[in-house]
């Protein structure tokens, strides 16, 4: 589960300056808190179509079309680095891309374990070991940033899908959603792959079976140096409300480790 804070933005283009969050901090950008937030602010008669947001990651923006699909910009996405190869213990090696798409990710193919919902628990513990590979080694997306995402991907189940992704995020835990910054990152390795191009359509099944429709257009660069602007497109529903009470005489108003 992503949270996120709404915060006034200095600058007036902006609905907003949004900080997402999970349980182990702060995330610089979230996809699928992004499509919730917007379906949000549809719910609560937030009137227009279309929302500029000022986030850690960057400019990302969202609409909603009359039939309630939302459509997310996404921030610039690019391989960082193609075909790095890892030992992990207990699975062998392993090749896979570095790449930004909001978040930090190690994105390589489905060789170990089959991307379904049945295999789980085994996708969480390869993961959480490549992750762990990842740390001890020092390895890194661009500038030192550290890599806290690991994505697997596989064989779609449904027909209408082009591949199907496990997400491990800081947590650890998986992501529900195909995770927007995730397919983002992907789209990018892909589009650099010349696999998918500008305008087409790809879509994404989640481990849960949910999918997201992704686009791109090139921001800028050519082939192994491309950066692309992504679009993500699916639904959201508002499944609840509530309020938060602080009580300035509750010692832990502040939260607690």
């Amino acid at each position: 589960m992503v949270g996120v804070v709404i915060l006034p933005s200095s600058d007036p283009k902006f609905e907003a300056s949004i900080l997402f969050f999970n349980n182990a901090g702060s995330l610089g950008m979230c996809g699928h808190g992004l499509i919730g937030l917007i379906e949000t602010l549809r719910f609560i008669g937030k009137t227009g179509k279309s929302f500029l947001f000022e986030t850690p990651a960057g400019e990302a923006s969202g609409q909603i079309d009359e039939n309630k699909s939302i459509t997310v910009k996404n921030v610039a996405s690019y391989r960082y680095q193609r075909k790095v190869e890892l030992q992990i213990p207990n699975y062998g090696s392993l090749f896979g891309d570095i790449a930004y798409g909001g978040n930090w990710f190690f994105i390589t193919e489905a060789q170990k374990i089959s991307v379904k919902h049945e295999n789980l628990r085994e996708l969480e513990d390869y993961t959480k070991a490549i992750l762990k590979v990842l740390s001890a080694f020092g390895i890194t997306g661009k500038d030192g940033a550290p890599i806290d995402h690991v994505e697997i991907v596989g064989e779609p189940i449904l027909p209408t899908a082009n591949s199907k992704n496990f997400v491990l995020c800081p947590g650890p835990s998986y992501d529900r959603s195909p995770c927007g910054t995730g397919s983002s990152a992907r789209l990018a390795c892909l589009s650099a792959d010349g696999k998918v191009a500008p305008g087409d359509d790809y879509v994404v099944e989640s481990i849960t079976g949910s999918t997201f429709k992704l686009r791109y257009e090139i921001a800028s660069g050519a082939h192994e140096n491309l950066t692309i602007l992504p679009e993500i497109e699916s639904r959201a529903f508002v499944v609840g409300t509530g309020n938060l009470v602080f009580d300035p005489e509750d010692p832990t108003i502040s939260g607690y480790v």
